[in-house]
Formats: structure tokens, C-alpha cells, sequence
């Protein structure tokens, strides 16, 4: 596919974008009290001891998350990161963290990811209330600079700018549920979210950027215009 006339347009843009300061903000108190006791909160809390957690830190513990222990570390770090100031996510994540072969399965799912073994690792995803918004979080930090095509966040938001803002039909690249016609939820497909990586690599190849300066970009881009939207909406 041809890269989209908008991309095209704001290519200066994307080529700004700093990936890793992305910023997000999260509510410590919540968390703790539902993870407090837990080693892997405690460990996460000695190096993240605010309430803001950048794409950059996430990358950093990545270059460490080696063992079973430290790939728990990470995977908390993304339910954080990618939660923020979401209410739930604590007790959402704690049924994850809980799972008894939560070592063993974010083990092996590395070892499929690290020799890009993408379609297979999604397909072998079992974690408790983790579905496709969370886990290619994971995916993305842990490949990052590990991968060349590295996994991408596939979430609502970005398949709400790809009809959006792109113009895109999101059938090829995700299952998903709509209310209201916008997308209100993204269902395991694992070759359709293959095809979304080549598909966001291949863009940024022909822009000569990052494929995620290209997913922060509509991202921001997205959530800007839904606040907007719902200003005018009160």
C-alpha cells in the first residue's frame, strides 16, 4: 500500500517526535495498595519511584529483562504504562501478576518475539485479563531495540485513527467492537496484527522514521481530536 496522503503531509512532524520522553502519568497510591506486598512492585518502585513513566525508562528496563524476574518487572511496567490514571488497571494487572506460570509464560513469549516469531507468540499469549491492547505493549518495549521490525501497540486509538485520520478500513489489520461506530475494543488476530506491523514499517521506511514516531503521532493526533470532540459535545 501506497503511504497515506496524511502521513505524507505531516512527515516533519513525525520526523519531531521524541519517542522517548512520551510521558504518561499514573496514580502510585492506587497500585500500591494493590501490589504492594508484591516483590515485583517493590522492584518496579526502585526504579520508577514517581508517578510518571516514560517510553525511554520502559526501553531501559527492556535492556535488562533477561531472566524470568526482570521480564516481570517489564510487563508490570507496561500494565502502568499502559493504564495510567485508568482506576482498574491495578487490580486488572494483580490477576496477571498472580498467575502461577506468569515467569515461565512471559519467558517463552520473549524467546518467540527476540527471534520474530510475532503470529506465534500472539497466539500463545495466556495471561489473565491481558488481551491485545496490553500484551503489544509488552511486545513493543521488549523488541524495541532488540528487533529490527520490532512489534508495534496495536490499541483502540490507533485503529480509530487509522479510519480517522488515515481513511483505512481496519478489517485488515484487527478484530474489533464498535459502539457508536468508533472502536471500542481490539480481539486477538494475530495475522492481522502482523500484517499492521509490516504494514507501519513499510511507512516508515518510505518516510525514513521510526514506525513508532508514526504510532505516536496518531496517537496524539487521535486523542487530541477525540477531546475536542467531546468539548464541544457538553
Amino acid at each position: 500500500m501506497t503511504t497515506p496522503h496524511y502521513l505524507k503531509n505531516n512527515t516533519a512532524t513525525i520526523h519531531a517526535i521524541k519517542v522517548d520522553a512520551h510521558c504518561v502519568r499514573f496514580n502510585s497510591a492506587a497500585w500500591e495498595r494493590q501490589l504492594g506486598k508484591m516483590a515485583v512492585w517493590q522492584q518496579f518502585r526502585s526504579q520508577i519511584p514517581n508517578d510518571s513513566i516514560m517510553r525511554g525508562d520502559l526501553f531501559a528496563m527492556a535492556r535488562e529483562a533477561n531472566a524470568a524476574e526482570r521480564l516481570q518487572v517489564l510487563f508490570l511496567a507496561s500494565m502502568v504504562w499502559g493504564y495510567g490514571e485508568v482506576d482498574y488497571g491495578a487490580w486488572r494487572s494483580r490477576a496477571a501478576l498472580e498467575a502461577p506460570q506468569l515467569g515461565e509464560q512471559l519467558e517463552m513469549l520473549a524467546a518467540k518475539l527476540l527471534i520474530g516469531h510475532l503470529v506465534g507468540a500472539c497466539r500463545a499469549v495466556s495471561i489473565p485479563r491481558v488481551g491485545p491492547a496490553l500484551y503489544t505493549k509488552f511486545f513493543y518495549f521488549l523488541c524495541r531495540s532488540r528487533v529490527q521490525r520490532f512489534p508495534l501497540i496495536l490499541d483502540t486509538v490507533l485503529m480509530n485513527a487509522f479510519e480517522q485520520l488515515l481513511g483505512l478500513d481496519v478489517g485488515d489489520y484487527a478484530k474489533v467492537t464498535r459502539k457508536h461506530g468508533r472502536v471500542t475494543s481490539i480481539l486477538a488476530w494475530p495475522e492481522g496484527y502482523q500484517r499492521y506491523v509490516e504494514q507501519m514499517h513499510d511507512w516508515a521506511d518510505a518516510l525514513d522514521c521510526t514506525a513508532d514516531q508514526i504510532e505516536l503521532f496518531l496517537f496524539q493526533t487521535q486523542k487530541a481530536s477525540d477531546l475536542s470532540g467531546q468539548s464541544q459535545h457538553h
